[in-house]
């Protein structure tokens, strides 16, 4: 077991193997449950990897690139603020930020709903056609670091899948609570390591794939992740995936069943997405 790698939520030096894979392994630390990837990539290394044509070809040919998912993806964050934000967000002037914009879908679709929308993303190429979708004084070509956030604050910061590709996940969520306003809300989503595919697949998870995801969270762990970064009123629950790409070459009637089962697994806190709400208060 490696004693020099603290882990990068709590700073615990003690850790187990939860399993090798490719290249590397699966570190669980043992006091806040946080799993991360071994041998850790820099920096650079990671800017690098995420301007790479190969990164850019793969992500464009995702159906997560399009306006219909980004509708789709937008409804629920909607039916989320009403069920569980209630008059904060009724009261709220309507500056959102999306940390990880990509091409600019959601912040298209917030924006068209009566948003001030402000989008971060570090692919220049992203940011250039989000910047045609909603203007490039709204765009940032950076990191939720960046000096051109610095004098900003915001009534709602999103984040979709984009914690689980971050070296430091706790430095993110305390500069999300800087850039919050009093009364603000974040609202996150990652892949749930403590899913029933996540449990059964192990090691052939889809959603194992270094250097892409190298932090990964379970209910617990987000939620104590959080509270380390100042949020004191906090929520996490888990969901069905927006859209179900495992089943989708599968026979029509297995193909059913298996939705079927991914949409009931969230009673039992073992859905395939991980969800948060956070508040600053």
């Amino acid at each position: 077991m490696p004693k020099s790698i603290n882990c990068p939520v709590c700073q615990g030096s003690s850790h187990k193997s939860v399993f090798p894979i490719s290249d590397g392994e699966l570190l669980r630390c043992r006091h806040c449950n946080f799993v991360f990837y071994n041998p850790r990539p820099t920096e650079k290394w990671l800017k690098d990897f995420y301007n790479s044509i190969s990164h850019k070809e793969t992500y464009s040919d995702s159906p997560m690139s399009s306006a219909e998912f980004a509708q789709k993806r937008y409804d629920s964050f909607l039916n989320v603020l009403a069920s569980r934000a209630g008059k904060t967000i009724e009261s709220s002037s309507r500056q959102l930020l999306d940390v990880g914009c990509g091409t600019g879908e959601f912040l298209s679709v917030s924006s068209r709903d009566g948003w001030e929308v402000k989008g971060v993303e570090m692919s220049s190429d992203s940011t250039e056609i989000a910047a045609k979708k909603v203007g490039s004084q709204n765009v940032v070509c950076g990191d939720i670091y960046s000096p051109k956030l610095a004098n900003r604050k915001f009534d709602i910061i999103t984040s979709y899948h984009v914690i689980e590709h971050l070296l430091d996940p706790l430095s993110f969520l305390k500069q999300s609570y800087l850039l919050l306003k009093e009364g603000g809300v974040i609202f996150l989503e990652t892949p749930n390591f403590g899913s029933f595919g996540a449990r059964v697949r192990q090691g052939n998870w889809s959603q194992i794939k270094p250097p892409q995801h190298i932090s990964f969270f379970t209910p617990f762990s987000l939620l104590f992740s959080l509270k380390k970064a100042g949020f004191q009123r906090t929520q996490t629950f888990t969901v069905a995936p927006t859209v179900i790409e495992s089943t989708r070459e599968l026979p029509p009637v297995i193909r059913a069943l298996g939705d079927l089962t991914y949409e009931i697994l969230p009673l039992f806190n073992m859905g395939a997405t991980l969800q948060a709400i956070a508040f600053k208060d």
